[in-house]
């Protein structure tokens, strides 16, 4: 094997170059032939005494291989990463301690990933950049994204660098780089194929047709519908032939909230309420801590796709309750798919007739409505001072167990039940779970969240429908129907971002860094700070010290 060089032929590994080094070192060890002691864990013969001359000679190769390519990694690194690695006896074991720390687990791979997407669409060229010194400043980052296990079309890259070139730069001077791309612009473009003048032709256009959503051209105007025909949008064609219809995508911003609209950032903040709902609980002053809102001129990508319209049920009853807890509202939601971070497959709704305020408990069986009750039913009537008189539920076994209805009796507890397949008989819960549930879908679309946030993106949907408008309670919100007191929010921050949070000093070493990165998932019931969830233990914890 030949001989290293005294100088180390790249730089040495750091906090922030783990991608560019392990492509590197990789290359190196193979052009050292000692790569394969990383792929293989070397493991010392017990019985070598005995071994045939042969075994002994490959067993040499092996342990030399590995020594030296164990050696080479400890020369790649700085001095605090090698101690990291100190106590590594094999190069695999280094190795994979150094990509467990760096690259880390799945979770965190797709939190830096989330991170990437955001640098991608947030490049922008600078005065002082030629053309060239902007692409390649692209490319590394369309480099690291593939590295990460993101699919990187060359349509998506060109579009990108047109559409976020310096306005002073002419595309003329590249246009060889370019001659085959035609016109590119940074909203969504809908060319009109109606060459036949067939007015009813429909095309497919990702995810909103995917969702049911149908686009239509006719009379120079695009108009988007929903599967009911309902109008979602109406787009005149531009003097270039063109229809341009602003889509709010706000998936590509990662975890981030950087928004310089206010009423688009409390659309994230409140999980996607209409602006209707905001504009109202502004202009009727039904909050504390919300600024003037507009209703911007884009559509939101993620409230298309996560609130798909279905039919409505019928609408309330004349008949309301005269004070809180007369009448409460319950059912059941799931099985859902996959299973939330606590392994839970439901969530059970409580909702107060009155006030409309709305409760949530998550639960794996639905055995465990019954017990889930009484704890509701202590803790409501410890807040409010008055008794549950009446609980408005289904046929579900659930509902109607033996010791259900005992309890009920011995505590003076009517049941008006449904007919059996007449959800629409207990229509305000269903109607909430139809809004919880849009409101899940579009918090977790909007930031690419897994699917198993589910429940946290529920009880953050919940926290946030009692401090929304209601049609039900006049100019209040349930939160103050429910407590009297007018609620705050200009504590809410939007559902998915990451968070900084702040380390205690007990907690960390002088030159450790003062923060640790979060995902935030809500707020916390039991005290006044923000629920949190560590990509890399997988733990969830709860702090008010959040940027």
């Amino acid at each position: 094997m030949a001989a290293t060089s005294g100088a180390f032929p790249f730089p040495k590994l750091v906090k922030d170059n783990y991608e560019r080094w392990s492509i590197q070192m990789k290359t190196f060890l193979g052009g050292q032939d000692v790569w394969e002691a990383v792929e293989e864990e070397y493991a010392e013969l017990e019985n070598l005494a005995g071994a045939s001359q042969a075994v002994k000679k490959a067993t040499k190769e092996a342990r030399v291989k590995n020594q030296k390519a164990l050696s080479l990694i400890q020369l790649g690194v700085n001095d605090n990463t090698f101690e990291k690695i100190a106590q590594a006896t094999t190069a695999k074991r280094a190795w994979d301690t150094l990509e467990n720390v760096f690259k880390g687990i799945d979770k965190v791979k797709k939190v830096r990933l989330q991170s990437l997407r955001g640098e991608f669409e947030s490049l922008q060229m600078k005065d002082s950049e030629t053309i060239f010194d902007y692409i390649s400043r692209v490319l590394s980052v369309v480099n690291q994204l593939e590295r990460n296990g993101e699919e990187m079309v060359d349509s998506r890259v060109v579009e990108k660098i047109l559409r976020s070139l310096d306005p002073k730069s002419t595309i003329q001077r590249q246009r060889q780089d370019f001659d085959k791309i035609e016109e590119w612009r940074p909203s969504v473009h809908l060319k009109c194929l109606l060459c036949s003048g067939d007015e009813g032709k429909h095309f497919e256009h990702g995810q909103l047709l995917e969702k049911g959503y149908d686009i239509h051209m006719k009379d120079i105007c695009l108009y988007l519908r929903d599967d009911k025909g309902s109008l979602i949008a109406r787009v005149p064609m531009s003097s270039h032939r063109m229809f341009l219809m602003n889509i709010h995508h706000d998936a590509p911003k990662c975890l981030k909230a950087c928004f310089d609209n206010q009423s688009w950032l409390w659309h994230l903040r409140f999980g996607h309420l209409n602006f209707g709902g905001l504009k109202l609980l502004s202009m009727k002053n039904m909050v504390n801590g919300l600024p003037s809102i507009d209703q911007p001129d884009q559509l939101c990508e993620a409230c298309l796709v996560g609130k798909q319209h279905r039919h409505s049920f019928p609408k309330e009853s004349i008949s309301r309750a005269k004070a809180s807890l007369e009448l409460i509202h319950t059912d059941v939601c799931g099985p859902i798919d996959p299973a939330s971070l606590g392994k839970n497959i439901y969530f059970l709704l409580f909702i107060d007739d009155y006030s409309r305020k709305t409760w949530v408990y998550f639960l794996k069986q639905k055995s465990e409505v019954f017990s889930t009750f009484k704890r509701f039913k202590a803790l409501v009537e410890k807040q409010n001072g008055y008794q549950i008189k009446a609980m408005r539920s289904d046929r579900g076994g659930e509902f109607i167990s033996k010791e259900f209805n005992a309890f009920c009796e011995e505590n003076g507890i009517r049941r008006p039940l449904t007919i059996p397949y007449s959800p629409q008989q207990n229509g305000v819960v269903e109607r909430k779970n139809r809004s919880i549930m849009n409101m899940t879908r579009s918090m977790l679309k909007s930031k690419n969240l897994p699917k198993e946030f589910w429940a946290k993106a529920v009880d953050c949907a919940v926290y946030l429908s009692n401090r929304s408008p209601t049609r039900s309670v006049w100019n209040q919100t349930p939160q103050e129907a429910w407590s009297g007191y007018k609620p705050s929010v200009s504590h809410l921050k939007v559902f998915g971002n990451i968070a900084y949070v702040h380390v205690p000093d007990p907690q960390r070493k002088k030159l450790d860094d003062k923060n640790e990165k979060f995902i935030f998932i809500g707020y916390s019931q039991e005290s006044k700070g923000y629920k949190l969830y560590n990509p890399v233990d997988k733990k969830i914890k709860v702090s008010r010290d959040v940027t």
